[in-house]
């Protein structure tokens, strides 16, 4: 299941929020973060300057 959510919104899921970072993925318009031990992935995009 994938969710998104609008920048600056807050992790819901306190186990997530508290997760340390696992991995990151660096795509052409996206980063990719996962969390160790959750079944998450934050997806971030590239800031138009």
């Amino acid at each position: 299941m994938v969710a998104r959510s609008r920048l600056g919104a807050p992790v819901r899921d306190a186990a997530a929020r508290k997760a340390p970072l696992s991995g990151m993925a660096v795509g052409p318009e996206r980063v990719y973060l996962t969390l160790r031990g959750v079944p998450y992935a934050l997806g971030v995009a590239e800031p138009s300057l």
